[in-house]
């Protein structure tokens, strides 16, 4: 605004008198200088830019913020994972052996010791947990695969004396059974076996 036209401003607001509406705020009348236009036009696109960042932002959040129950189940679906089904699983005869083996050394390199739950199987990896079930009686015993065995057609597996008594069937000799067992880490059944084949003792 020119000197002349703010003082003719400032003289009709001293004779009380309403000033007329500035050019710059009429509707229709010339707004903003050159400068001012340009301040607008950066102001405005500082708003849309920042809209648009904050519009993305969000959108971000939205897809990779979980849902109240999405914790929940994910540790559900990994707890169930970790219960594995049974990599083995077989029924047939089972027998024991003892008196005659104990002491010696066993396929897997321990010593055999025939109060200890141990069994021999002719496939399932050296270091195997097996879960045996007596299914005339329900009774179950859980056994490290030590060996290897029996060689009968008719046998399953062959159960040291101490997992036989658990099972109730020492004194039949053999019984009908289920075998389960799980995935075996054979890392640490091939380090067990190397400590065991270095101690090479007998078992008093």
């Amino acid at each position: 605004m020119s000197y002349l036209l703010r003082h003719q401003y400032a003289e009709l607001y001293r004779g009380n008198q309403c000033p007329p509406i500035p050019p710059y705020y009429r509707p229709g009348g010339r707004i903003r200088s050159g400068a001012s236009r340009e301040r607008l036009l950066q102001r405005r696109l500082f708003d849309y830019s920042r809209l648009v960042l904050t519009g993305a932002l969000l959108l971000l959040l939205s897809c990779t913020s979980e849902r109240p129950g999405d914790h929940a189940r994910q540790q559900k679906e990994t707890k169930e994972n970790s219960i594995a089904k049974p990599a083995h699983k077989e029924v047939g005869e089972a027998s024991w052996y003892g008196p005659g083996f104990h002491g010696r050394e066993t396929a897997s390199g321990e010593i055999f010791n025939q109060k200890k739950l141990t069994a021999a199987h002719p496939t399932l990896p050296l270091g195997t947990k097996a879960q045996v079930t007596n299914l005339e009686n329900d009774k179950k015993v859980s056994v490290t695969i030590t060996d290897r065995g029996p060689y009968a057609d008719d046998r399953a597996i062959d159960l040291s004396r101490a997992a036989a008594k658990k099972l109730g069937m020492v004194k039949d000799g053999t019984a009908k059974v289920k075998i389960e067992s799980r995935a075996v880490n054979k890392k640490k059944s091939l380090a067990r076996k190397k400590t065991s084949s270095a101690r090479s003792r007998k078992v008093q």
